[in-house]
């Protein structure tokens, strides 16, 4: 009947516990042996020390086994350390912008977003341009900003899409905005990053076309062109 309950609590030991924790074998001639069980039969059980010798002992010989409790401060800190980078809460960013194509701006934006978990990022943001003299000089985009974080770890990479509207400071008027980026995230602490970021930008053009000048008493006919154009974009944005 001993023999029975010995072999059950060995069972019941090696199912119930995570490897995280150290096996304390105790025998019944006092002798106390901490490592990892191997094997356990009705008959005996194998057990490897800390050394990484294997012990053979009978079930006769064994008074009870047990698992080391992990100290609780180490087990929080190993919580904490893969909850680092993935708290949720606000986030502030400043993003430095230079765009190149049909069109070409450069500036910067200020993004505030709340993170709600380990992935996922929603805000809005505004910002300013600088931009080809067809947008007679200035620009202001306002936004929606939405971010997916690949993973929880210090670096990460992540795609991000804003979309919005572009205002155009030296004339009435205004365009659609979309930028989808990708980037990689490097954190310096839960909330402290840095990323780099290249995509697209999608935004209103006009261009302007000069005809009938071919003597002067022609008038000039001033030709207007708006279409939607599109410019690569890079960005280095960081996070506090």
């Amino acid at each position: 009947m001993k023999r029975i309950l010995v072999v059950l609590m060995i069972a019941l030991t090696g199912a119930a516990f995570t490897a995280e924790a150290k096996d304390v074998l105790k025998l019944k001639d006092g002798s106390v042996i901490k490592g990892e069980l191997i094997e356990g039969s009705s008959n005996q059980i194998k057990f490897k020390d800390s050394d990484g010798s294997v012990w053979v002992f009978g079930v006769e010989e064994v008074l009870s086994m047990q698992r080391e409790p992990q100290p609780e401060n180490e087990t929080l800190q190993k919580k904490e350390g893969r909850k680092e980078f993935s708290k949720r809460g606000y986030r502030t960013q400043i993003e430095y912008v230079a765009e190149t194509g049909d069109f070409s701006a450069v500036g910067v934006d200020v993004v505030f977003d709340y993170q709600f978990n380990s992935h996922l990022q929603l805000g809005g943001g505004a910002g300013l341009r600088s931009l080809e003299e067809m947008y007679d000089g200035g620009g202001a985009p306002l936004y929606v900003d939405f971010r997916v974080n690949i993973l929880k770890t210090k670096v990460t990479p992540f795609f991000d899409l804003k979309a919005g509207t572009f205002l155009f400071l030296k004339k009435w008027g205004a365009s659609p905005y979309v930028s989808p980026t990708a980037g990689i995230k490097i954190h310096f602490s839960k909330a402290r990053a840095l990323s780099f970021l290249l995509g697209g930008a999608f935004a209103e053009v006009c261009k302007e076309s000069v005809s009938g000048l071919h003597n002067l008493e022609e008038k000039a006919v001033v030709k207007r062109k708006e279409y939607i154009g599109k410019a690569f974009s890079f960005k280095l944005n960081y996070q506090f």
